[in-house]
């Protein structure tokens, strides 16, 4: 427990980790009713992103019963720069979803919350 003026005051993380997402399959062939023959799966890039956040809290009032908390979060804290292909296109010419890890328009990796 802090004491003093520290007292009130946190610190925490988490950590964000996607395993390889499968994205289709190649299709190898077609039967003779036209259905698609299937192949070997493809798959995407895994991902793991870390976040933390510090803060402090204090009571208000004598009788401590309404408190006041600041805090800071911060995502992506090894501010990587990925993107995860999620589905190919039919014929695998393109990918049709992907997520980006920086999806803000103002070209920061990072994102701060207060």
């Amino acid at each position: 427990m802090l004491d003093g003026s520290l007292k009130g005051a946190f610190i925490g993380g988490g950590i964000r980790w996607q395993s390889k997402p499968m994205n289709g399959r190649l299709i190898t062939g077609r039967r003779a009713n036209g259905n698609a023959i299937y192949g070997d799966p493809i798959y995407g890039p895994e991902d793991f992103k870390m976040d933390g956040f510090a803060g402090y809290r204090m009571a208000l009032g004598s009788e401590h019963k309404t408190s006041l908390l600041f805090q800071l979060n911060v995502r992506n804290l090894t501010n990587e720069d990925s993107v995860m292909p999620l589905r190919f296109n039919n014929n695998f010419s393109g990918l049709s979803r992907t997520q980006f890890s920086n999806q803000g328009a103002s070209g920061y990796r990072r994102h701060w919350s207060f």
